[in-house]
């Protein structure tokens, strides 16, 4: 059986064909809003495929490049940067909340507060549960406000 025959050459060995496939397909996509979720899944399959490049200071434009490249400058590099931007900032803010470096946010001044039950207010569920506990434990004993109208 033969392999499948390409017009072109594979770009990057190391990132692959299907990775470069995908791409030619993203940047067949109209617009940027519609081209965002496929374009942070281009991204993280170039990360996988060389994780040397997630941590060095231009991967902006080591990524910009490398996918211009694959998709022959079809989607601007501004877009690109802005989405390698915006992994950064969530992957971060992330890596700071299981640090404990994050302090949960105070409550908006305008924000409402949880209403608070009276004590003499009991939700019917939790009446329904009393009732269904009484029944089922087999007591004969009646409750109070049974007793007092008896």
């Amino acid at each position: 059986m033969p392999g499948m025959k390409y017009n072109e050459k594979m770009f990057n060995r190391q990132i692959g064909r299907n990775a470069q496939l995908y791409a030619q397909a993203v940047s067949e996509i109209e617009t940027p809003e519609a081209r965002y979720p496929y374009l942070r899944i281009l991204i993280s399959v170039i990360e996988q495929a060389r994780p040397e490049w997630i941590q060095v200071p231009q991967k902006e434009q080591l990524f910009t490049h490398l996918i211009n490249e694959m998709t022959e400058s079809s989607i601007d590099a501004s877009e690109i940067a802005r989405v390698i931007q915006v992994r950064d900032a969530e992957r971060q803010f992330v890596q700071d909340a299981v640090a404990g470096k994050i302090k949960p946010r105070p409550q908006a001044q305008g924000a409402q507060k949880p209403v608070e039950q009276k004590e003499d207010e009991q939700p019917a569920a939790e009446e329904k549960a009393a009732a269904a506990e009484e029944a089922a434990s087999g007591d004969e004993a009646k409750p109070a406000s049974e007793e007092a109208s008896a």
